[in-house]
């Protein structure tokens, strides 16, 4: 045993967005703001921030504009809060393919509440003395999925911004360059920046956890992940610090990546996930999400194929004080540098206090790792 040693991986945490508010963390927002105002984290991030450092968390990656719901051609009052905005508009309707042609003007001007939030989301980083890092992940898959769909991040129907060539022009004139611009300033506490959440969900024909459009099909998804990193890239305090966030490891042969290869791995259930984790001399690319919950439930709900036990670790991860250590220490032997916890889901964290979405176990499983480098 070797008490206080620090450990050879970093581990990063997946925020992924605060109070439970999916799509609303940046810019306007369409419930009545706080009293403190926006942000909706405001008031919280400072302490959460020291909490994760003395968790020993390096990284924390966040979701920007998540499904777009809040971005269009929007007016808002003095508050922040959304009064008008222009839905993507279904023109098919009545006919055979009427979830496939939905329209979307992106806006010419993005609201100042977007780049505000976010300035002051990097300036907390950096003010905060801790050190952390962050991934800010531009879109999720949910931003060009059909409208309704069967999961809560409802999709955003802003498929024309990756159709159109014009469109997704102006979407990175207008969103993605201002981002960039903003955190310039902040290039210290920029780990990496993501283009996108898991984008191969919505090329996926026969499963996927959204309603797909037809029309993004693989080219299109590769003509907007390239055009954005290289975007990244073109700035000089980002040129090797591009990413793009793949749900599978072979996404990683089959789409834009980004200088720092990414993949998210889940225990074996469905077709596409992989037996066993590669070492990082074959993948060469860091772990942006893996649970931290483990059951023997494994098709419970819509994301508990998260929380199945990894076959490598023959169920020793299964007894939750030791989960997120054992992968932790899994990941390390097999060579990576950096591997990012993904919280449950439906842990209450939407509550006034704004937990860290962990609870007392999963938190000591982390610290277990960070705190105490020990051998099985």
């Amino acid at each position: 045993m070797r008490d206080n040693a620090v450990p050879p991986m970093k581990v990063g945490f997946n925020y992924p967005w605060s109070h439970n508010l999916y799509g609303q963390n940046f810019g306007p927002v369409f419930f009545p703001p706080p009293l403190e105002g926006l942000p909706m984290w405001k008031t919280t991030l400072p302490s959460q921030l020291i909490e994760f450092k003395a968790m020993g968390i390096s990284v924390i990656r966040w979701f920007i504009l998540m499904n777009g719901l809040n971005y269009g051609y929007i007016s808002v009052d003095g508050s922040g809060r959304v009064q008008t905005i222009e839905l993507p508009v279904n023109n098919s309707i009545g006919f055979a393919d009427s979830d496939q042609n939905w329209g979307f003007r992106p806006p010419e001007v993005l609201d100042p509440l977007f780049t505000d939030h976010f300035r002051l989301m990097l300036k907390m980083f950096r003010d905060s003395g801790t050190g952390l890092q962050v991934i800010p992940s531009l879109v999720d898959f949910s931003f060009f999925a059909v409208p309704p769909n069967n999961v809560a991040s409802a999709g955003g129907g802003r498929q024309e911004v990756a159709l159109d060539k014009e469109k997704r022009k102006r979407f990175f004139d207008t969103v993605l360059e201002p981002m960039l611009q903003v955190s310039i300033p902040f290039k210290d506490q920029i780990f990496a920046w993501e283009v996108m959440n898991e984008p191969s969900w919505l090329i996926k024909k026969h499963l996927s956890v959204v309603t797909n459009d037809m029309r993004m099909n693989l080219d299109v998804l590769q003509t907007f992940l390239q055009e954005a990193l290289a975007r990244i890239e073109a700035h000089p305090e980002f040129a090797l610090k591009s990413t793009v966030g793949h749900r599978y490891i072979t996404d990683l042969d089959t789409l834009p990546t980004g200088k720092l290869r990414q993949f998210h791995y889940y225990a074996k259930t469905w077709a596409d996930d992989p037996e066993n984790i590669p070492d990082y001399a074959t993948s060469k690319a860091f772990v942006g999400e893996f649970a931290a919950d483990c059951n023997s439930l494994v098709l419970a709900g819509m994301r508990s194929h998260q929380g199945a036990p990894w076959p490598e670790l023959k169920r020793r991860d299964l007894p939750a004080a030791h989960t997120v250590t054992r992968r932790l220490q899994l990941l390390s032997d097999k060579g990576y540098s950096l591997a990012m916890v993904w919280p449950p889901v439906g842990d209450g964290s939407g509550d006034a206090t704004n937990r860290i979405k962990l609870d007392a176990v999963a938190q000591g499983s982390i610290e277990r790792y960070t705190g105490t480098w020990y051998i099985r």
